[in-house]
């Protein structure tokens, strides 16, 4: 086969513009909507900048000195822990105290996410690649 048929290349032609006019459109759309949430996080931003810096730098220092005590009381859990008997991590005891060990180890971990507000960049759900029609011959 050297040549698709006339009829169904000049159907498949016809698709695929009316699929690159909706890409088109769409991209537009897209474009409008990254516009209009930039404008409005710009204003947020403009009235809450200073107030979300301090916030996060506030949320920084806290965090550090909970991270820090948190992890010196893990610590120390642990210690205690590595010298109890094999037998003892067996008992009800020690079982409930390797999930409050678990507990503020995990405690400990978590205290270190802090949310961000980032910048924005938009919404990236452009149609950014051309889908090229081929040729109707080989």
């Amino acid at each position: 086969m050297n040549k698709i048929n006339k009829k169904q290349y000049e159907l498949i032609a016809q698709l695929h513009g009316e699929l690159s006019s909706n890409v088109d459109e769409y991209n537009s759309l897209v474009k409008d909507l990254n516009s209009r949430l930039e404008s409005v996080i710009s204003d947020f931003q403009q009235e809450h900048g200073d107030k979300i810096v301090s916030l996060e730098a506030d949320m920084l220092s806290v965090t550090e000195e909970l991270e820090r005590l948190s992890s010196e009381q893990v610590k120390k859990l642990d210690e205690y822990i590595s010298e109890r008997s094999d037998k003892w991590y067996d008992t009800d005891s020690g079982i409930e105290f390797q999930h409050w060990l678990d507990d503020w180890q995990q405690f400990s971990s978590d205290v270190t996410k802090l949310p961000s507000f980032d910048c924005f960049c938009g919404i990236d759900v452009s149609l950014d690649e051309v889908i090229t029609l081929p040729s109707i011959k080989k």
